[in-house]
Formats: C-alpha cells, structure tokens, sequence
C-alpha cells in the first residue's frame, strides 16, 4: 500500500475509535483500543514493536559495526563502514538510507565527512533484542 492509502485507513480507524496513536519522537505509534490498551496510559507500560532487522543481514552487521563504534565514542564514515564490511560503498550508502528512515541510524556532519551513529531507539533495541544479544557474546 502506498503511505497515502495507509495514511487514509489509520484516520477511518482512528475516526471509528478503533485505534489510538501515540508520538513517539520520530515516530507516530498506533495501538487498538482496548481494555489494556488506552489513551492516556503511562507510554512506559505501552509495547513497542520490533523494528531491528535480522542481525545478520548487511542492515544488521551495519547495527553491530555502529554499535561496537559507539562503545568507543566512535562515529565512523559511509567509507570506513564500507572497508570493515568488504561491502561497496554505494551499496553500504543505500543500507544506511534505509537505516535512516527507519529512525535507527543518524547522519552527523564532523568536519568535512559526514559520520554515522546509532539513534537511541537503534540502541534500546539492541540492548533488548536477542538475537543481537546472542551474536556479541
């Protein structure tokens, strides 16, 4: 479906009172309206849904890259990225796009280069995720 079909499904839904949504930063969350779930509720007692791609996926080696960086204080280039992951660069620029519009991954202008590092939903949900867990021990 196109964002403007969706976009039109969730008001219909919304306007119904079958759905609520929630800002949340970057993100518009929607949820059922229910009995356990409601407007109002303390957002920390609200589920949020799995965002983190397969850890080992190129989107997710790229997480862990990004990951292991920060732990350093790290935010490394597109080409830097590149020549860790054997990967072109062009095909590491498309990845970290999509990393971008998904809200896990951000673009810091540092000098000249621009450098990238996790956002802090990209990094709540590898601290949480198992499979990410798993793949760092």
């Amino acid at each position: 479906m196109s964002n403007g079909q969706i976009t039109h499904h969730l008001r219909l839904l919304e306007n119904q009172e079958l759905i609520w949504r929630v800002n949340d930063g970057r993100f518009v969350r929607y949820y059922p309206l229910n009995n356990s779930l409601y407007p109002g509720m303390n957002p920390e007692n609200l589920p949020v849904p799995l965002l983190s791609p397969d850890p080992k996926s190129l989107q997710g080696k790229i997480l862990t890259l990004l990951d292991d960086e920060h732990q350093y204080g790290d935010f490394p280039t597109q080409s830097e990225l590149a020549k860790k992951l054997e990967k072109s660069q062009q095909l590491i620029s498309h990845h970290l796009r999509t990393l971008q519009k998904y809200g896990l991954v951000e673009k810091r202008k540092m000098g000249v280069k621009n450098r990238y590092k996790l956002t802090k939903e990209a990094i709540f949900l590898l601290e949480t995720d198992i499979e990410f867990v798993k793949l760092k021990e």
